[in-house]
């Protein structure tokens, strides 16, 4: 079959604005209103899975497997946070928290995984996971631990995320261009 367009733009683009998004909260520079949830669910999980699926009629395993795992974590967070969030009683939001803590810190496995593999890809992807990998680290010690320690990690892991965005916007633009120029106009 013919090759058909390359997806891993549209899947970046779409996680480098959930993340910086998502770090702008955890950095304390914007509140978390209604916006942040179908934001994440909508925006991120469509345009990394279109892109992702793209990457897989393509036969690139990595594009759609990677875009495939972190799709997937967008709409399970949000659905847990705005569905199944405790209320006000305090055992049940530390539950809550420390499972939230546990599915990042798992997730920090699949991250260093993508790590790894990301050297096969270029120097940028490799930055983009690595940060990544910071950022679920952060926040999942952040979530299990709780209180003010527990905030300022979750506060770190922002500041993380924000130069992870900003790693993922370089990567999808640096492609982006690359692909529609047939060049290498950007350092990857």
């Amino acid at each position: 079959m013919p090759a058909v367009a390359n997806g891993v733009p549209t899947s970046v683009f779409g996680f480098a604005l959930v993340v910086i998004m998502l770090s702008l909260v955890n950095t304390g520079t914007l509140s978390s209103g209604s916006l942040l949830v179908p934001l994440l669910m909508v925006i991120g999980f469509l345009t990394i899975c279109v892109g992702g699926l793209y990457e897989l009629r393509n036969n690139d395993m990595f594009g759609g497997f990677f875009v495939a795992v972190y799709a997937t974590f967008l709409p399970a967070t949000g659905i847990s946070l705005r569905c199944f969030a405790p209320g006000a009683d305090a055992a049940a939001v530390k539950a809550f928290g420390e499972e939230i803590g546990a599915l990042s810190l798992i997730a920090v496995l699949v991250s260093v995984v993508f790590t790894i593999s990301a050297r096969l890809v270029n120097t940028t992807a490799v930055i983009a996971f690595a940060l990544l990998t910071v950022v679920f680290v952060l926040a999942g010690l952040g979530n299990m631990i709780g209180g003010d320690t527990g905030a300022t990690l979750i506060r770190g892991a922002g500041y993380f995320d924000l130069l992870d965005g900003l790693a993922a916007f370089w990567l999808a633009t640096g492609v982006l261009l690359d692909t529609m120029h047939g060049k290498d106009l950007m350092k990857l």
